[in-house]
C-alpha cells in the first residue's frame, strides 16, 4: 500500500531545504534526520519503519538479469496451458530425484530443449497447443507464434 506517488526529480525544496514532497525523500514515506517526525505514523527516525511509495513508468522497465530465466521458463512450459513439458514419466521420474532445485530445473530445462518439444502433448493430459518459438534479441522477449495456414500450405 503506496502513502505516495513519487513525481519529482527534485529531492530537496530549494527555498526551504527540507525533502520535498512526492520525491524520494517524501518525509510521507518515513524520516530521514533524527530531528524529524514521519507524516505518517507520527514515528521518530528509530521508530518509524518507513513505509512505501510508488512511481508509474511511461514504459515497462525489464531487469536484464531476469531476461534469460524468464526466457528458460518460457521454454519448458506450455504457453497455452502452463503444462509442463515432459512427456516421458520415466524422465520425469528421474529429474524429480535431484536433490538440488538449480540442477533439477537444469535437467528439465535441458530435457525440453534435447527433445525438442513442438506441442504439448496430448496423450499426458496436455492441450495440443503448437509451441511458439522464443528468443531473446537484446533486452526483449520475442515470441514467434505458429501460423496453421503456413503448414496446411506446406502439407499439401
Amino acid at each position: 500500500m503506496s502513502v505516495a506517488n513519487l513525481t519529482s526529480d527534485r529531492i530537496y525544496d530549494e527555498v526551504t531545504f527540507l525533502a520535498n514532497r512526492n520525491a524520494v525523500n517524501d518525509p510521507r514515506m518515513g524520516v530521514c534526520q533524527r530531528d524529524q517526525v514521519c507524516q505518517t505514523c507520527g514515528g521518530d527516525q528509530a521508530d518509524c519503519p518507513g513505509h512505501f511509495g510508488h512511481i508509474e513508468l511511461a514504459q515497462p522497465v525489464y531487469h536484464i538479469g531476469m531476461i534469460d530465466m524468464v526466457r528458460k521458463l518460457l521454454k519448458v512450459f506450455c504457453f497455452n496451458c502452463s503444462k509442463l513439458l515432459i512427456a516421458n514419466e520415466e524422465a520425469r521420474a528421474k529429474i524429480a530425484k535431484v536433490k538440488y532445485p538449480k540442477m533439477r530445473f537444469y535437467h528439465v530445462l535441458k530435457h525440453c530443449e534435447a527433445a525438442f518439444y513442438r506441442e504439448c502433448d496430448q496423450s499426458t493430459g496436455g492441450c495440443g497447443f503448437k509451441q511458439p518459438k522464443i528468443q531473446r534479441r537484446s533486452i526483449k522477449i520475442h515470441i514467434q507464434h505458429f501460423d496453421p495456414s503456413m503448414q496446411e500450405s506446406k502439407s499439401d
